[in-house]
């Protein structure tokens, strides 16, 4: 039996049938009438469609009535997205509070190519069910927002001749016959330019995509940032074809994430046939050519011309705006100097120098870059802007523009350089520029463009990246990107070139290459005597230095005397407690632990570390090296707890100090493991010393002393839990790498032969054992006949312990 028709046809409705949607016709009039009719008979088919449910029943119907595809013209997302469901669910949350309360948009902003449209997409998709309606409106100009939302209009009955603006204010009403509805309005330029067009007073769900990130009052915001490293990897694999998930991985940190040059570099590689490895080799070269190639799934164009347009359009409305971007490229894309470059207004371009005069102008330029999504703000007033961008906007510069913006870049950062006393000085505020001063140094280098104030930041930055063991790998890149193009301008000795001979010596012994440091060490030491015709701090630096080489190849006492040539001139030179001094007395003491003196060495151990103390000296790598050696001394001194308690200490510096592998890190690692070994804990000791060897292994890759010294470590705790063979084979790989640094007689050879003394004692073959022992013993005496007396006590004890 048919329903019965209600009489909610009747027309004009009753004041009963109005009564639980009369917010529909409070505003009605003029030729909005005839349109408010037909919603009404929508309506009331509904109404008819649910059948007179409750509340309840009715949301659970709608919720599983699949739309009608002649309301559904959001288009689907691409086949490769990935990542972003956390978003989404957020998203999903914020639509339905919102609908509770006040129609309030979800504003998706950040940077072209970020994704922002197709997480709209992916949103549209997931819920698609739960909508009666969904519409997608393109948004990037007046007339097409009008256009989209007219079209929407017609379809649900107004008349095709009205006004567009007419139509599109018809829908508050015709929207409001529909219980759950989905408007997308797609690459919105700003607030101002869509508000008028948002449908109000009427329930429903409203996403904007837009560059602007200022949409406080009128939608909640939502960034859209780059992927997760994991999620970016994933994307390239799925859109080249390649498995290779390490290749994957480089190269989205390369592309920084972004999904539209990560569709585009997949997409690009699977149509020219090449691995992801291959594609990186070629972006490394050929960066900007690349960003212009490739067809995207998810975008209409390219990274390239996507943020080329962008670019363009922004210098038509604000130059000043651009330069300060152009500025921001050469520097690190992270935590921007802003403040900085806005005080710098004396070495600024123009028109960027006139326009941030005050603080109103500032405001303009971060706007206008704010609203492009060139720039972000993560964190207040801290700024970031996306690495493509700052290669995109380096492209843009033809290269005259190019050096001179680095000329720029560079005075800007010189201005706040630290003398070296102030890099010496870990609280300096340097620490939050260095990053940029290795980005435009980068550049420069690129540019091969040098001028004096790009030489004093290099050395200053080599400097400070060295003194606070931050890396020696891009401090040797620029040391020696100064010596080799010093034939350009320098002739002869120059202070400058010394100081960068002596800074690359330094980078390479940090890395373990001691005879390559020891060779710039030494270039540097003799121009610096050309130099200087008395004592000079720079000299007591270069002999320093020298000695440190000499000490790592294994010459001891030549690195003591030249170790003490320079802890005797810089007292000359300088008065009470100094830092310089302070290194002359620890690095002496190091010599003299190279000739098995450990009492000496610890009584100069000692007074450096209480003179760096004096200085205020706290939780520092200087206060870690300084307990470190002390500990190691200690070690052979037979005192393992003060040795273990000190050796500790410096680690929790180090760990605190260096998130990665380092090499002073791995110092600590030893010490602490020998002498955790040495109050006989056995399974600690194993597991430090294994964290050590791995370390080593990756910091030198191959023949080094610490992993001689790490390696024979295991090999003792074997031995002490009758692991023999291993112990044996550990032993012996550790005695034939000392041999191959430094010869037959060296400390680390006659460890071993101890310790193999050890092992064929558990075996019972005592007659090997002692041949083994006497030979360690020999070897000892010729290495230290004055000092044999603590290392013979380790030997012992070590085969002792084993047998």
């Amino acid at each position: 039996m048919a329903e019965e028709q209600p009489a909610a046809s009747v027309w004009p409705p009753t004041e009963q049938q109005t009564s639980g949607g009369a917010h529909l016709w409070g505003s009605v009039s003029g030729g909005v009438v005839a349109q408010a009719a037909r919603d009404w008979v929508a309506i009331q088919k509904l109404n008819v469609y649910l059948g007179g449910k409750s509340e309840e029943s009715r949301s659970e119907q709608l919720a599983q009535m699949a739309p009608d595809p002649t309301l559904w013209n959001i288009p689907p997302r691409v086949r490769s997205f990935v990542g972003r469901e956390r978003q989404i669910r957020a998203i999903r949350e914020h639509l339905l509070k919102r609908s509770r309360s006040v129609l309030l948009p979800e504003a998706l902003h950040g940077l072209g190519g970020v994704g922002k449209t197709q997480l709209a997409l992916a949103y549209a998709d997931k819920y698609r069910n739960e909508y009666m309606l969904g519409w997608w409106v393109p948004s990037e100009t007046e007339s097409s927002t009008l256009a989209s939302l007219a079209r929407l209009s017609i379809h649900l009955g107004s008349n095709p001749a009205l006004d567009p603006r007419d139509l599109a204010a018809n829908l508050s009403v015709q929207l409001a016959a529909y219980e759950t509805w989905l408007l997308i309005f797609d690459n919105a330029a700003s607030a101002p330019d869509i508000t008028p067009f948002l449908p109000g007073g009427v329930d429903g769900h409203l996403l904007i995509t837009s560059r602007s990130h200022a949409w406080a009052g009128i939608a909640h915001s939502v960034e859209v940032g780059s992927l997760p490293l994991a999620k970016a990897a994933r994307l390239l694999r799925i859109r080249s074809g390649d498995a290779d998930i390490a290749a994957s991985k480089k190269l989205a940190q390369e592309l920084g994430g972004l999904p539209l040059a990560l569709d585009q570099a997949g997409g690009y590689a699977n149509e020219c046939g090449i691995r992801l490895e291959e594609y990186l080799e070629q972006f490394a070269a050929h960066p900007a050519e690349l960003l212009d190639r490739g067809n995207p799934q998810s975008y209409p164009d390219t990274v390239g011309r996507t943020l080329g347009v962008a670019l363009g359009r922004l210098a038509g409305r604000n130059l000043a705006a651009v330069q300060l971007l152009e500025l921001c490229a050469l520097m690190a894309p992270e935590d921007l100097p802003i403040d900085l470059i806005f005080g710098s207004r004396h070495v600024l371009p123009e028109p960027l120098a006139e326009a941030v005069v005050n603080r109103l102008g500032q405001n303009e330029c971060i706007s206008t870059l704010l609203t492009s999504g060139m720039l972000s703000m993560p964190f207040e007033g801290r700024y970031w802007t996306h690495r493509l961008v700052q290669t995109v906007t380096r492209e843009r510069l033809r290269s005259e523009s190019l050096l001179a913006m680095l000329d720029h870049a560079a005075k800007i950062l010189r201005s706040v350089l630290p003398s070296a006393e102030g890099i010496a000085d870990r609280n300096s505020v340097w620490h939050r520029y260095v990053d940029h001063a290795k980005a435009l140094i980068a550049r420069c280098r690129e540019a091969d463009h040098i001028t004096d104030d790009i030489l004093m930041l290099t050395l200053g930055t080599g400097d400070y990246l060295l003194r606070h063991r931050y890396g020696a790998e891009s401090a040797e890149l620029l040391f020696r990107w100064v010596v080799d193009s010093a034939p350009r301008w320098v002739q002869g000795d120059d202070t400058h070139l010394a100081a960068a001979m002596s800074g690359l010596g330094r980078a390479l012994q940090v890395k373990g290459d001691h005879s390559g440091g020891l060779e710039f060490a030494e270039d540097a030491l003799n121009a610096r005597r050309r130099l200087y015709s008395e004592d000079h701090l720079d000299i007591a630096a270069s002999l320093s230095e020298v000695a440190t080489c000499e000490y790592w190849l294994g010459r001891d006492d030549v690195a003591r005397i030249l170790h003490q040539e320079a802890l005797d001139m810089r007292r000359r030179l300088l008065t009470g407690d100094h830092a310089d001094i302070a290194s002359s007395l620890t690095m002496l003491g190091a010599s003299y632990y190279g000739l098995l003196d450990y009492q000496t060495a610890r009584g100069l151990v000692e007074e450096g570390l209480s003179m760096r103390r004096r200085l205020g000296l706290q939780r520092d790598p200087e206060i870690a090296e300084s307990l470190c050696d002390l500990a190691a001394n200690l070690y052979w001194l037979g005192e393992t707890a003060a040795a273990r308690e000190a050796a500790a200490e410096a680690l929790d510096i180090d760990l605190h100090l260096f998130k990665s592998d380092h090499p002073d890190v791995l110092w600590c690692l030893r010490i602490l493991a020998d002498s955790t070994f040495a109050v006989g804990e056995l399974e600690n000791a194993a597991k430090t010393y294994e964290l050590a060897t791995a370390m080593a292994g990756r910091l030198y890759g191959g023949d080094h002393l610490d992993l001689a010294w790490s390696l024979a470590g295991v090999a003792s705790v074997m031995c002490a839990s009758d692991e023999l063979e291993r112990s044996e084979e550990l032993y012996a790989e550790s005695a034939a790498m000392g041999e191959r640094l430094y010869g037959r007689d060296h400390l680390v050879r006659a460890y071993c032969l101890a310790g193999l003394a050890g092992v064929w004692a558990r075996r019972g073959e005592r007659r090997r054992a002692a041949e083994l022992k006497r030979e360690a013993d020999e070897m000892l005496a010729r290495l230290s006949p004055g000092h044999l007396a603590p290392v013979a006590a380790r030997l012992d004890a070590l085969a002792s312990f084993a047998g």
